[in-house]
Parts: C-alpha cells; sequence; structure tokens
C-alpha cells in the first residue's frame, strides 16, 4: 500500500465480532478505533455442528453497524476474516454468502493453519526476536506456532476453543485427547506466548493475585509452575468469583474456569519455562500480512 489510508480489520470470532482500524504507519501504532460485540457465533457448535441462529442475527446486525462506521469514517481498506466457528459449521460458507449479499463485504474464512501463523506473526510484531511457542485461545480453536530467533515454523489448529471445552461432560478427557496428538516440536520451548481475551484476563488475576501493580498486562512474564498452581484454583471457581474478586465482565468470567482448566492441561504436556502475555496477535499479524500483499 503506498495511499497510507487507515485500514480496518474484521474480525469474525467464534466468540465475538470485532472491528480495529489502523492509521498510517500501521506496525507499531495503536488503533484508533477498537470495538467488539459478543454475538457467539459459536456457542452451538459443538452440538448442533451449525452456527448459533440468533447469533448469526446479532453477528449481521453488528456489521452492518460497522460497515455504516466505516462508510462513514470513510474509510475503503477493510481486511474481514472469519474463523473457527465459520470455519467448521455447516452453514459456516452460506453465512458468509449471506454477509457478502446484505453487506458487500467479502469474508475471508481462513484455515486452522492461516490462523495460527497470523497469530504468530501479531506476536513478531511485538517482539520480532521471539523463540518458543505461540497459543492462541478463541472461542472455537486453539492455534499452536513455533517460533525460533523470529521465524514461523510448524503451524496447528485445534478444536479446544472454550466454547466447544464448555459443551464437553468431561472437559479433561477432551482436552488430553487433542493435546495427545500436538507434534513433539512444541514441546519443551522455555517461552510460552498466550494471546486471547482470557488468556489475557487469567495473567492479570495472577498478577492482582500476587499483589502486584501493573498498568499494562502485555509482555508479562510468569514461571509456568507458579502459574500452573493459580490456574488450578482458578479452573474450580464459578463465575461470580470472577466478578467479585477481579471484577471481569459476566461474558468473560462464565469462560474464566475454562481457560485456566486448559492451561493446567497444557502446561504439563507442552512444558514450557515462561508464559508471556501477548496482546499483539491475530489483528496485528492480519494488519502485516495485509500490508505484505498475502491476505
Amino acid at each position: 500500500m503506498t495511499d497510507q489510508k487507515p485500514i480496518a480489520i474484521i474480525d469474525i470470532g467464534s466468540n465475538s465480532v470485532r472491528l480495529v482500524v489502523y492509521e498510517y504507519p500501521y506496525i507499531g501504532e495503536q488503533p484508533v478505533f477498537n470495538e467488539k460485540v459478543q454475538c457467539g457465533l459459536g456457542k452451538d457448535l459443538e452440538t448442533t455442528g451449525a452456527l448459533s441462529a440468533p447469533a448469526k442475527f446479532r453477528a449481521m446486525h453488528t456489521l452492518s453497524g460497522f460497515m455504516a462506521l466505516l462508510e462513514a469514517m470513510e474509510i475503503t481498506h477493510i481486511v474481514a476474516i472469519a474463523t473457527a466457528a465459520m470455519r467448521d459449521a455447516s452453514d459456516g460458507h452460506d453465512f458468509a454468502a449471506q454477509i457478502k449479499g446484505k453487506l458487500g463485504l467479502d469474508v475471508k474464512i481462513i484455515s486452522g493453519e492461516e490462523e495460527a501463523e497470523f497469530a504468530a506473526m501479531g506476536v513478531l510484531a511485538a517482539f520480532p526476536t521471539a523463540s518458543g511457542v505461540v497459543a492462541d485461545l478463541g472461542g472455537g480453536s486453539l492455534e499452536l506456532a513455533r517460533l525460533k530467533d523470529g521465524e514461523i515454523f510448524e503451524k496447528t489448529s485445534l478444536p479446544l476453543g472454550v466454547l466447544r471445552i464448555m459443551g464437553q461432560a468431561d472437559m479433561n478427557t477432551f482436552i488430553d485427547k487433542h493435546l495427545s496428538t500436538v507434534d513433539d516440536a512444541f514441546r519443551g520451548r522455555r517461552d510460552f506466548y498466550v494471546i486471547g481475551g482470557t488468556w489475557r484476563a487469567l495473567g492479570y488475576a495472577k498478577i492482582m493475585n500476587s499483589g502486584k501493580k501493573i498498568a499494562d498486562v502485555h509482555g508479562y512474564k510468569m514461571n509456568a509452575e507458579k502459574l500452573q498452581e493459580f490456574a488450578l484454583d482458578c479452573a474450580e471457581k464459578e463465575a461470580d468469583y470472577f466478578i467479585k474478586t477481579y471484577h471481569f465482565e459476566q461474558k468473560r468470567s462464565e469462560q474464566m474456569s475454562v481457560a485456566a482448566r486448559l492451561m493446567t492441561r497444557l502446561i504439563p504436556a507442552l512444558r514450557p519455562k515462561n508464559v508471556i502475555v501477548s496482546t499483539s496477535g491475530l489483528r496485528d499479524g492480519l494488519l502485516r500480512a495485509h500490508l505484505d500483499g498475502r491476505i
């Protein structure tokens, strides 16, 4: 791109639909607009194999509002992607066609490996020489990517999103079954970069629990064994505990124990030494890929 106009990223996820707007010079800049709406497209995926009907209505309404905003802001560079829910749902591609027909918005449904790569690119935007494993937790999937000295190597996607785990009668068995398929290349790496709002909240709760005061959780490094202990405790808590103790919103609080439970299985399975919170992830990677002409 050479015209230096703002770029809008629309991310249609299993939990939420988000619009982020970046201005030139883009990389390293804070978004000038960042808004999300909880739609829950992947809420029924494990039981019906399809997108939630009420969620599709909410998502379409949200996207309509976003497009009106972008028109008012005179933004024409729009990158719209969809992840696990629309990727895996039986009606995902049909819903993308409906969005195109009603709103004129082209939505690219990205693969699990693409999602892992873009998330890793987002981490590298913040940590250019990073080595270790990137883990991006969403509502419908968990993406892993291995980094070494700023380069991306193995990538994989697992159906271990928060919403999918919540729908399981035996969550531990479900998690362990899928973690057992992870390649050894992801195991025993020192640094484990975690992306996603629920894991970010887990990191923030760990900071508060330790009595520390940190304005920005980005880049916060935790000893994996100590985080494991904290996550084991959080996995047994109800939503009300997170609302009262950490003042998290209702939706986030409902998913906290599940995200913590996943962390308690991941740390022993992958054996990292450190867990590092990254607020730079999928959307930052999408921005970089767009600037490189890849999407």
